[in-house]
């Protein structure tokens, strides 16, 4: 390209005091024009039109050259498209004497070229245009660093107030869903792109749009098969890429979500991102991590909410097990002893405690199953005697009881809830399966744990044997951090023994 001096005619001489005076105080007011803004196109825009009026130029215009070298940006004033068009040509095709154009530098580095063209009457350029239209582009070099600098805090400050808002959206509870939703919404507001989408990859390489924002009627199933491939590099490779579609261009950022099903956010804008799309880019990769965080905090919220309803459905089947089909087994049993029964007056009291079970249990099931149990607990002592008497008919015999310690003072509600479950297993597996003529119950409380053992003379376990009502016993020991053990005695019959710490 030619310098300026060649592609200027010096045609005039040296200026009197007057009218160097005058020029001066034309170019410290253009001076001060481009610095009474911070934004950085108004500062472009003030530049030209200063320009302009400082050398009597008929048109002009400032090229801001992009990263890869290339024109990015063409900053005019008063031109329509044709004239835009013939300034473009002017500045590709220089014409010698009728166009200047001066670089603006920022530390060293062209920020772009400002071109002047077609003086009023044919007229060139003139070495006193030279100098002020390169005295104006030193000073704005430092203008624009400063609108620069300052655009970029306010872009910073405006996504930092963009991902503090989606962490507040996103507060739980909330669901997965809806959390796709609000980052598809909010991106696109915070980019102010064209549309957006979240693209998740669930089983294999099939993709899913999971949530999407756009202008209606805007066809992002179709944005997102043209832009599939760089979709599945960006997020299995964990990089941002940029995508041109037609009169749009694309930004594909990986969301980072470990939890949650791998992803991308897609961001569409129906414009050049310009000099600013390095920092653009940027600052949507630090958005799509956070919003990759906030994903995987609703993912984790909805696996702990659905962990919690296998709990509680395990817990009832417990419940069931444990309290409800044990009573009904007992009462089963005494039915049983209708064919033993002596007289009609045993019968009818018989069939008046079986009948009351019943009535228990079916309120029992109803509490059990909605969860909503509500026990009003007594003294252990007092509930464990009450529980031994009911089993006395069931066994047919009266179980033996032995305590130790404070239990009332020592054994707390919840402890208490899982012991008398378990004694209760340990009292129906012995009518059921041990044949024992003898039970011995025994309960003793220290300051450290509980104790309870079921001591029966019966036949024993088999070695080889399908826990159930054990297994649970087993759960009810883990769940208030204790232990269970089923040993045989050294003479016959077998051991039941439940610790739970005391805390």
């Amino acid at each position: 390209m030619t310098s300026v001096n060649e592609r200027i005619r010096i045609s005039a001489p040296a200026l009197p005091h007057e009218e160097l005076s005058t020029t001066t105080g034309a170019l410290m007011g253009a001076i001060m024009a481009i610095s009474s803004d911070l934004d950085l196109h108004s500062v472009l825009t003030r530049l030209v039109d200063a320009a302009v009026d400082l050398t009597g130029a008929g048109y002009g215009a400032l090229g801001v050259i992009g990263s890869d070298g290339t024109l990015a940006e063409l900053i005019t004033t008063g031109l329509d498209d044709e004239e835009r068009t013939r300034i473009a040509g002017l500045i590709t095709h220089p014409v010698t004497e009728t166009l200047l154009d001066v670089p603006i530098r920022i530390r060293d580095a062209v920020f772009g070229n400002l071109y002047l063209t077609e003086k009023p009457g044919g007229r060139h350029f003139t070495h006193q245009d030279q100098v002020l239209v390169e005295t104006l582009a030193k000073a704005a070099g430092l203008v624009i660093e400063n609108a620069r600098a300052y655009g970029l805090s306010e872009r910073r400050r405006h996504w930092l107030e963009a991902s503090a808002e989606l962490a507040d959206a996103l507060q739980p509870p909330i669901t997965i869903e809806t959390a796709l939703d609000e980052i598809a919404q909010r991106s696109r507001a915070a980019a102010r792109a064209f549309a957006s989408a979240v693209v998740q990859f669930p089983a294999g390489d099939h993709p899913v749009i999971s949530a999407h924002d756009g202008p209606p009627g805007t066809d992002v199933t179709e944005i997102v098969r043209s832009v599939i491939d760089e979709a599945r590099v960006a997020d299995t490779q964990a990089v941002a890429l940029a995508v041109e579609l037609g009169d749009r261009h694309a930004l594909v950022l990986p969301l980072r979500a470990h939890l949650a099903d791998p992803g991308v956010l897609l961001m569409v804008f129906d414009r050049p991102l310009g000099s600013a799309g390095l920092d653009e880019r940027e600052f949507l990769a630090a958005f799509a991590d956070q919003a990759g965080l906030a994903v995987d905090r609703a993912q984790a919220f909805s696996d702990r909410d659905q962990h919690a309803v296998v709990s509680e459905r395990a817990r009832i089947a417990r419940d069931l097990h444990d309290v409800v089909i044990q009573r009904l087994f007992a009462a089963g049993l005494r039915l049983e002893g209708f064919r033993k029964a002596p007289v009609l007056s045993d019968v009818e009291a018989t069939l008046g405690g079986v009948v009351s079970d019943l009535d228990l249990t079916i309120r029992d099931i109803r509490s059990t199953i909605f969860g909503l149990q509500q026990h009003t607990h007594g003294l252990l002592r007092s509930e464990v005697s009450a529980l031994l008497d009911e089993y006395t008919a069931v066994l047919g015999f009266a179980p033996a009881l032995r305590t130790h310690g404070p239990l009332d003072l020592l054994v707390g509600q919840h402890v208490t809830e899982q012991l008398m479950a378990v004694l209760r297993e340990g009292l129906s597996n012995v009518a059921r399966h041990a044949r024992a003529t003898d039970v011995v119950v025994e309960i003793a409380a220290s300051n450290d744990e509980v104790v309870l053992r079921v001591i029966d003379g019966g036949i024993g376990i088999p070695e080889h044997r399908t826990e159930s009502g054990l297994k649970n016993a087993r759960d009810r020991a883990i769940l208030v951090g204790g232990v269970l053990d089923v040993t045989p005695n050294v003479g016959p019959g077998t051991t039941l023994t439940w610790r739970a710490p005391l805390t």
